[in-house]
């Protein structure tokens, strides 16, 4: 009985010295080791799982924040234990189920001793689309100096077209992909692979982060040709009317600029033109007609060339001999007989074709004059009556003989009238 009354005492006094030990450990923990707080910061956000939000059509539209700030919560001894290059923040994308602007928790590791807790959860804000694709042409740009004395051709890229995939936002503000070929120094033909690059409306680059380009590069060939100046003749063919002539051709421009391979301008010393036929032609033509076209060899427009040719063509000047028979005297002077001595003339005419080759003998009504001769023989020319544009040339013999001797009967007043020859005399009024 005296044995439990004093286990009973002494537990008592038991219970009472644990709970005084408790009190006087939280007295010293509470002054040797109180609870703290601590704020960190530029910790790292790592992102994961971007492959499963793609999974569900869905992607970042753009950077989510690079660190960020943590505040926790222990004793202070614990506290001091923190590793701080240990610690990261997880940014799991595999949570996301919808577009738009959402508050992501992140999960922080690296976090010890585990008696150290977060006074709260971090969040961050990231901003989701969905993934959409469009196609966009490649356009080519040109950079450095131009060589002189080549021409660039147009150039051209294969594919001309590529597919981009990606944030919706971002896709949907890219409006052509460009190649840049640097043409300093170029002086060949130029076949390359360039990456591509991407730019919006204001020509403003798109860096690719968030969409991807199904092809990052292109095959541009860029014809580049030397150029040469070369004179430009008119091809003819046939002959123009009978009594037609070609007086002069003349192509307008005389020279053009070509540009194509050089093997095959280097040999070049002119151009032609298409053939142009005046068969017949019996006037001047006036044409626009192409250059005969060349394979390897390109006109500065890069299409083919038209030239202006004149051709003059003029009726012939001929020559053609008369012989004349019918030789008429006149103006026989008063109290003389007059006897044409020189039956035949011949003579010989200019003029033009038409004129000449239509002219009849008896049209030319040769006469001798025979105003103010004396008796005797005289040596006189025959006058021809000439249409307008016909000149004589010749005559054989150049003077006829007349021989005028004095009437022996009484002659006529003097006359116009022609007399036919051969006349072997004229009766004299005398």
């Amino acid at each position: 009985m005296n044995k439990l009354k004093l286990f009973e005492r002494n537990g008592a006094i038991k219970v009472l010295s644990v709970v005084i030990a408790f009190i006087l450990w939280l007295y010293a923990v509470s002054e040797l080791n109180p609870e703290a707080t601590k704020s960190i910061t530029d910790i790292p956000i790592i992102v994961q799982n971007a492959d499963e939000l793609w999974n569900k059509g869905l992607t970042l539209a753009k950077d989510p924040p690079a660190k960020t700030s943590i505040r926790i919560r222990g004793l202070g001894n614990d506290i001091s234990k923190v590793n701080l290059n240990n610690i990261k923040a997880i940014l799991d994308l595999s949570v996301i189920e919808n577009e738009g602007i959402q508050q992501i928790p992140l999960d922080i590791e690296g976090l010890t001793p585990r008696e150290v807790r977060l006074d709260s959860i971090p969040e961050v804000s990231v901003v989701i689309n969905r993934i959409a694709n469009k196609i966009i042409p490649v356009n080519i740009r040109y950079v450095g100096a131009q060589p002189k004395d080549y021409y660039i051709h147009e150039a051209t890229a294969d594919p001309r077209n590529i597919t981009i995939v990606g944030a919706e936002s971002i896709v949907n503000s890219v409006v052509k992909a460009v190649v840049e070929v640097n043409l300093e120094n170029a002086k060949e033909k130029l076949e390359l692979s360039l990456p591509i690059s991407l730019y919006d409306a204001s020509d403003k680059k798109v860096e690719p982060k968030y969409i991807e380009m199904l092809q990052k590069f292109v095959m541009v060939t860029v014809p580049i040709y030397p150029l040469k100046t070369l004179p430009v003749s008119a091809t003819i063919t046939g002959e123009p009317a009978v009594g037609f002539v070609v007086r002069s051709v003349k192509v307008e421009p005389e020279k053009i600029v070509v540009n194509g391979d050089p093997s095959v301008i280097s040999k070049l010393e002119k151009l032609t033109t298409e053939v142009i036929d005046i068969t017949g032609k019996n006037g001047d033509i006036n044409v626009n007609i192409p250059i005969e076209a060349i394979p390897g060899v390109f006109f500065d427009t890069g299409k083919v060339r038209n030239v202006n040719v004149k051709v003059d063509i003029e009726e012939q000047t001929v020559e053609r001999s008369f012989e004349l028979k019918n030789i008429s005297l006149v103006n026989l002077p008063e109290g003389y007989d007059a006897e044409l001595v020189t039956h035949t003339v011949t003579v010989t005419l200019s003029g033009r074709y038409s004129a000449i080759n239509k002219l009849e003998v008896d049209s030319l009504k040769p006469v001798v004059d025979l105003k103010g001769l004396t008796e005797g023989e005289h040596l006189v020319e025959v006058r021809l009556d000439l249409p307008a544009g016909l000149q004589r040339i010749e005559s054989s013999p150049p003077k006829v003989m007349v021989r005028l001797k004095a009437a022996t009967t009484p002659s006529p007043e003097p006359t116009e009238a022609p007399v036919t020859s051969p006349t072997p005399s004229i009766p004299s009024a005398g």
